[in-house]
């Protein structure tokens, strides 16, 4: 073995007269801040594929069976979700005793049948018509709770479904979201 030698200050130094830098100490780090995301990254993408791949084998072989068994309608895989955003956002005044206030939101639907976007497209006047007297019915005061944006959200979704309901026969939409709602 090869012998330390022993500083002045009672230090010992490792052979070849260096001591143990910190630049070394630091790429050792970095590599292993590499390494433990290299590993982080190969876990997920791997329990990623083997969540989607049985789905996926799930549904292909899941639509040749059970012919004849009388699934209802209705029953069964749902279709993809589909958003619609109804555009231009709405914008509404109240009136405040100070002075205006001004609303706008900006409305998406969640539906899984292409048909009820259709009919959402088809009766878009009578729904922004329906929409706009709902918002500017509202309150500055009772909007700037989360209790009343969610009280709103849910009176937004009755009066699309209810419309739906009046014109094609089924409400349609599942849900309603605002992705943008502004107060002035």
């Amino acid at each position: 073995m090869a012998e330390d030698k022993q500083e002045p200050g009672g230090e010992l130094k490792p052979p070849g007269g260096k001591q143990g830098g910190g630049m070394g100490k630091f790429v050792m780090l970095g590599v292993g801040a590499v390494l433990v995301i290299a590993v982080s990254v190969g876990t997920s993408v791997f329990l990623v594929k083997s969540m989607v791949l049985p789905a996926a084998t799930a549904q292909a072989g899941g639509h040749g069976e059970g012919e004849g068994e009388g699934h209802g309608e209705g029953e069964g895989e749902k279709q993809p979700a589909i958003y619609y955003a109804f555009d231009p956002p709405f914008v509404v005044n109240f009136q405040k005793p100070t002075g205006a206030r001004y609303l706008q939101v900006a409305v998406e639907v969640l539906t899984h049948d292409p048909k009820v976007v259709e009919a959402i497209k088809q009766h878009t006047p009578l729904l922004r018509n329906n929409l706009l007297m709902l918002f500017s019915a509202q309150t500055y005061e009772g909007l700037s709770t989360l209790e009343g944006k969610q009280k709103l959200r849910e009176a937004t979704l009755a009066e699309i479904q209810k419309v739906l309901q009046e014109k094609i026969g089924e409400p349609g939409v599942e849900d309603v979201y605002f992705t943008s709602f502004v107060m002035q």
